[in-house]
C-alpha cells in the first residue's frame, strides 16, 4: 500500500476531527461537552445552544465527509482510496484528536462522505434511515438501518471487496455511540424509544 494513500487516509482523519461544532459552540460562549447531551456535535449545538450555529454546523461536518471523499478520489492511487478515507474522517469526527478522542456521532460526517461517493446511495441512506427512525423510534436502529441500506446500494452497484469493507467499517465506526447511547437510554428510563418529536432533538 502507498504510503501517499496512507497519508491521506490519515488526512482525513485529522480532517474529520476538527470540532467545528465544539467551536462554534465556544464562540457562542457554551461549552458544549458541558451542555444538553454533552456530545460536542451539531445536533447538540443545534437543539442547545442556537439554531443558526448548529446548521453551519452541520455543513462544516457533512462538508469533512466530502472533503475526505473528494481528497481520497482526486489524489489517491486507486479506486477504494475515497472510500476508506470517508471512513477515516467518520472516525475523526467521533473520536476527534483534537478533544482527547472526544466527539459526535458522525452522522453529518457519514452523511457529506456517502454524498461524496453517490448521491443515490444518500438517498437510500435517507429513506431508510427516516422509515425505520418513524417505524421503530430508535435512532440507533434508524442511523445503523440507514448506513447498511447506503452501503448495500453501493455494493450492489459496485460489487467488490472495496465496496462491501467500506459497509462493515462504516458500520464499525458509527455502531459504538449509538448503540451505547441506546443502553444508557434504556438504563435509565427503561426503554430507548423516543417519541417522534424527540428523535429530532439533543437532550440530556
Amino acid at each position: 500500500m502507498p504510503f501517499k494513500d496512507l497519508g491521506l487516509i490519515f488526512l482525513s482523519y485529522l480532517l474529520g476531527g476538527i470540532p467545528f461544532s465544539y467551536l462554534l459552540g465556544k464562540l457562542k460562549g457554551k461549552d458544549l461537552l458541558e451542555t444538553g447531551d454533552r456530545n460536542p456535535g451539531a445536533w447538540n449545538l443545534m437543539f442547545n445552544v442556537n439554531k443558526k450555529a448548529g446548521i453551519l454546523g452541520v455543513l462544516l461536518d457533512g462538508g469533512k465527509g466530502l472533503g475526505a471523499c473528494l481528497i481520497g478520489a482526486q489524489f489517491g492511487d486507486y479506486s477504494w482510496v475515497p472510500f476508506f478515507c470517508v471512513v477515516s474522517s467518520v472516525a475523526g469526527h467521533n473520536w476527534s484528536p483534537f478533544l482527547r478522542l472526544k466527539g459526535g456521532k458522525g452522522v453529518a460526517a457519514c452523511v457529506g462522505g456517502i454524498l461524496g461517493l453517490s448521491l443515490y446511495a444518500l438517498l437510500v441512506f435517507g429513506v431508510v434511515a427516516l422509515s425505520l427512525l418513524l417505524m421503530v423510534r430508535r435512532m440507533a436502529l434508524g442511523i445503523l438501518g440507514g448506513v447498511a441500506g447506503a452501503s448495500a446500494y453501493l455494493f450492489i452497484s459496485n460489487p467488490g471487496w472495496t465496496t462491501f469493507l467500506f459497509g462493515i467499517s462504516l458500520l464499525l465506526v458509527m455502531a459504538p455511540k449509538y448503540l451505547r447511547e441506546a443502553r444508557e437510554m434504556k438504563a435509565r428510563l427503561g426503554d430507548d424509544r423516543r417519541e417522534v418529536k424527540d428523535l429530532f432533538t439533543a437532550k440530556p
